[in-house]
């Protein structure tokens, strides 16, 4: 058995309504790879969640009282905190600046997953995708390099998708 992690270029920016099996796959070509038996494709939540349009402008988020209070404890935008809130099922604890939030997937992790990192603008934030597991996009990526080398619909490829690392579940 051998462990190579082998990162893969040539994938542009993600944006909401890409295709993003068919960025991976042609990333994988660009970057001089090819999926085999066994091999397992990493995907990052937050290229998920932009693929899947799960991104929030805070412009268009009216705070509840809630939230506006819980902003005043934690010094976090309001709007922020609204959206965290309707991601979560429940807040566990709240420390300093961080909600520890169990999210509607049963997710125990930091702001309910809500992300404000390496999205366009500092108005806006990334969601978890719905339905983690799913084999939606990515299961569709490799599905379609496997089929295109061997004729086969790719049972014998792994995927893992790292928004499962957000917390405890």
């Amino acid at each position: 058995m051998n462990l190579q992690i082998v990162p893969v270029h040539h994938v542009p920016e993600i944006a909401a309504g890409m295709n993003l099996a068919e960025c991976l796959r042609d990333g994988v070509k660009a970057s001089g790879l090819e999926l085999a038996d066994r091999d397992i494709l990493a995907v990052t939540q937050k290229v998920i969640s932009k693929a899947e349009g799960r991104i929030v402008r805070l412009a268009g988020i009216e705070p509840s009282a809630r939230s506006v209070s819980m902003g005043r404890q934690t010094g976090k935008d309001p709007r922020l905190i609204e959206v965290i809130l309707r991601e979560s099922r429940r807040i566990v604890r709240i420390r300093g600046p961080i909600l520890i939030c169990e999210t509607h997937h049963g997710f125990i992790c930091a702001n309910a997953g809500v992300d404000q990192s390496n999205v366009d603008g500092s108005d806006s934030v990334t969601l978890l995708p719905p339905a983690p597991g799913n084999d939606s996009c990515v299961g569709r990526c490799i599905g379609s390099s496997r089929r295109t080398r061997h004729g086969q619909d790719g049972e014998d490829t792994g995927r893992f998708d790292t928004r499962f690392s957000v917390g405890r579940n």
